[in-house]
């Protein structure tokens, strides 16, 4: 902990001297009244289920308490990026930890945000929070750490970016951000960068890694560091996962062939994934599994199926994506004003249901009873998947 700290401080040090501040500008194509009248008409039954519903899952739970649970995304750090307060970060922890998960990976970055000092700042925020907090928290360098989390009875802690601006176009700061515990990155944050192209790119203009991004891949696979395809484009990963060496994932993305949605991966994007030995992790928010927007376990199970049958249960995951329904609301006030970033057309600002974190129980459940999974194809989606791809990336040492 010491060691990351000292880090943190030589890095902010050096970027307060070279960088200057700068700031991203979104067209603000709805007036605030509008966005007040569609925000109101999104809330309305924004929770997918009720707490007795919940209650339900109580007997699966038991009956796997002993494993590793992985979240694979969540956005958000104490004091960081998605904002809120340090008790906002704890609430949302608790969704996370009082339902049986061992480690969640959450975000620190986004590419709406270009300035790496103050990226800086907020990996910074989050390592002292979670070591002035040790009785509760363990923060993660290699997959021991997770086992031992399981075992001491901690919530193991990691940090994750949606896109690559992060990297200020320096293939460098790689190695300098796996130091400070980013330990998965994607490359385009549904627009195009210097090192892809987005998800959000029109299908006749799907363009892949640039020369930057394959060098990108390299250099990850070098460091440590997990190649994410989610939110870049259908080539862009077809790119990764012919030039990658280590196992890539879509770390909160579902299946084109559950729901057609844009947004979705489709066949063959899923299949590159799973040859090089990576994990597909189902995303909660409904409006991403069918176009009532409805995320019950019935709705979430049908993708993790789907991708079962596609290329088998080992490839299987859970990557939530999940936020608070406040701060989600909260976010529809930009997110409605930039379609760039967030295209309607990809499923943003629909309708739609949140489910919690700990729904990941009751799609259990789904899968037991309805498809008819066995127990060690269960563990393996609950954490084991993405624990085999954590091992062939995670350096012990770098």
């Amino acid at each position: 902990m010491k060691r990351i700290l000292t880090l943190i401080i030589a890095v902010v040090m050096a970027l307060t001297i070279l960088l200057m501040p700068s700031s991203t500008c979104f067209a603000k194509l709805l007036s605030d009244e509008e966005v007040a009248v569609k925000i109101k008409k999104l809330q309305k039954g924004i929770d997918a289920r009720t707490e007795a519903d919940r209650a339900k899952d109580g007997d699966v739970r038991e009956r796997y308490k002993d494993a590793i649970v992985i979240d694979m995304l969540i956005p958000g750090t104490p004091e960081g990026y998605v904002g809120g307060t340090v008790a906002d970060y704890e609430n949302m922890v608790e969704v996370s930890r009082s339902t049986g998960f061992t480690y969640v990976s959450y975000t620190a970055a986004i590419d709406d945000t270009f300035e790496p000092l103050q990226i800086i700042h907020w990996i910074a925020k989050a390592h002292i929070h979670w070591g002035n907090n040790p009785q509760k928290y363990l923060v993660v360098e290699t997959v021991d750490d997770i086992y031992k989390a399981k075992k001491d009875g901690k919530f193991a802690v990691g940090l994750n970016f949606q896109g690559s601006n992060a990297l200020g176009g320096n293939l460098d700061m790689v190695e300098i951000y796996y130091k400070l515990g980013v330990r998965q990155m994607n490359f385009a944050y549904n627009v195009r960068n210097f090192m892809s192209d987005g998800g959000g790119a029109a299908p006749d203009r799907d363009g892949g890694l640039s020369k930057a991004g394959i060098r990108l891949v390299k250099e990850m696979n070098r460091v440590g560091m997990i190649v994410d395809c989610t939110h870049s484009s259908n080539r862009t990963c077809l790119d990764a996962a012919k030039a990658s060496t280590k196992p890539i994932v879509l770390s909160h993305s579902n299946a084109y062939g559950s729901y057609a949605l844009p947004r979705n991966a489709p066949d063959e994007v899923i299949k590159a994934v799973a040859r090089t030995g990576g994990v597909i992790g189902t995303n909660t928010l409904g409006g991403f599994h069918n176009k009532e927007g409805n995320a019950s376990p019935e709705d979430m199970a049908k993708n993790v199926n789907y991708i079962k049958a596609l290329v088998g249960a080992e490839f299987t995951a859970w990557g939530s994506d999940y936020v608070h329904p406040q701060v989600y609301l909260e976010a529809l006030k930009f997110v409605l004003r930039d379609p760039e970033s967030y295209p309607p057309a990809l499923g943003y600002g629909s309708q739609t249901q949140l489910a919690l974190p700990g729904d990941i129980w009751g799609v259990v459940n789904v899968l037991e009873e309805k498809y008819k999974w066995t127990e060690a194809e269960i563990r393996g989606f609950l954490g084991k998947n993405a624990l085999r791809v954590y091992k062939a990336n995670w350096k012990l040492k770098i």
